[in-house]
């Protein structure tokens, strides 16, 4: 979930990169099981690519002499509620030397267009850890990219966890073959949506992969782990200005848990009209559409029901997807930070302290950091955790 200014990934897309190569597509051969060709490949200056996402200043302080390289690549996953195969992509950063430490999963935060899909526009922000010598692993997720023509299953932790788990096994055999095997232990980054992201994948790794994804850390900023959260807050602030997030969260859960909703019960004009065409055309960034919906409230476009009886009245089939799709109720086992705005007006911390509370309460190795920031702002703090955490 992205403030209306679009958070700084944003100013990353604009940033013109040193050389580019297109449609070499990498062989396929029987050895590969997830991999399935490359796209394209970038490579951009490691000091412009810094002062391009987080400013000058930052670009110089760390005067970097890392160049590097983005591969994007296909790959093969599944949806997980039918079993079809699906080809999703996203892209591998890495030193344009080869000269790899570590590996990084990093997941983005939340997109509306499909230009901002990684693989489409060739960086993320947290490429940026490719400067100091770590492969960095970045899925669009289902929906965006070489999926774009699919609903992407916002909010829904297992084939968000699915996508990002088969991506890094193709990023791995992609890079083996091209002679720059990647370690096997691995960090997890993610803010907002990416936090959520982390979260997921950490879950699923280590309940089905622990033997194959060793985590050596986890790090989630601004993230809605607990689902119910962000809903019982709609019932406290009907007059609220509406987020777009709210809506990609119930078709996002609708698809991935196949709950057969009607929307003609949820939204109300304008958005029943106009939600294939905002949220479903990949056509518009965040901020457009906020720009559409203008300063309409959560009363304004979400049915009455979402706002009587403490929300009692929202569908029984949505309120268990919410349940079902938080991420408090479990152990993590590899270290975890939380950092988490407490000005966040997007996501309340309320998410995070839950997550922490619950972690601690099981004998978690969990650490939460408290920045007095907006969600927009408390994301500089958060990548400035994540380098410290990889140099250490």
């Amino acid at each position: 979930m992205l403030s209306k200014s679009g958070f700084l990934w944003v100013a990353a897309l604009f940033f013109t990169a040193c050389s580019e190569e297109n449609g070499n597509d990498y062989p396929v051969n029987n050895a590969h099981t997830y991999f399935e060709s490359k796209i394209a490949t970038k490579d951009y200056n490691g000091h412009d690519f810094i002062a391009g996402i987080i400013g000058q200043g930052y670009a110089d302080a760390l005067n970097t002499k890392v160049d590097l390289r983005i591969d994007a690549i296909r790959y093969h996953t599944v949806d997980p509620a039918s079993g079809d195969s699906i080809i999703a992509s996203g892209i591998i950063s890495y030193p344009q030397d080869g000269r790899i430490k570590g590996l990084v999963l990093a997941e983005h935060p939340t997109i509306c267009s499909n230009e901002e899909a990684p693989s489409v526009a060739m960086q993320a922000t947290s490429s940026f850890c490719s400067i100091f010598r770590y492969a960095v692993v970045s899925p669009d997720y289902i929906g965006y990219g070489a999926s774009a023509d699919r609903i992407h299953p916002y909010m829904h932790l297992e084939s968000t966890a699915r996508a990002s788990i088969d991506m890094l096994f193709a990023a791995r055999e992609y890079m083996k073959g091209i002679g720059l095997p990647l370690p096997d232990s691995i960090f997890i980054v993610g803010y907002s949506q990416g936090g959520q992201a982390a979260l997921a994948v950490q879950k699923v790794a280590e309940e089905s992969y622990a033997d194959a994804i060793p985590i050596k850390k986890v790090m989630a900023g601004g993230g809605p782990y607990d689902l119910s959260v962000i809903f019982d807050a709609l019932n406290q602030s009907p007059k609220a200005a509406f987020s777009p997030t709210t809506a990609m969260a119930i078709i996002g859960l609708n698809d991935g848990d196949r709950l057969n909703l009607d929307y003609r019960t949820l939204f109300r004009e304008p958005l029943l009209s106009h939600y294939k065409e905002w949220l479903l055309s990949k056509q518009y960034t965040l901020s457009q559409i906020e720009d559409s919906v203008g300063k309409a409230t959560n009363a304004d476009m979400l049915a009455p029901l979402f706002f009587e009886a403490s929300g009692d009245a929202v569908p029984e089939a949505l309120r268990y997807s919410m349940e079902q799709n938080s991420l408090i109720a479990w152990t993590p086992k590899a270290p975890l930070l939380l950092v988490h705005g407490t000005k966040d007006e997007l996501v309340p911390i309320l998410c995070a302290q839950r997550a922490y509370d619950s972690f601690t309460a099981r004998g978690a190795d969990v650490s939460f950091e408290k920045v007095a920031a907006d969600h927009r702002g408390a994301a500089i703090p958060f990548f400035l955790d994540v380098i410290a955490s990889l140099v250490e």
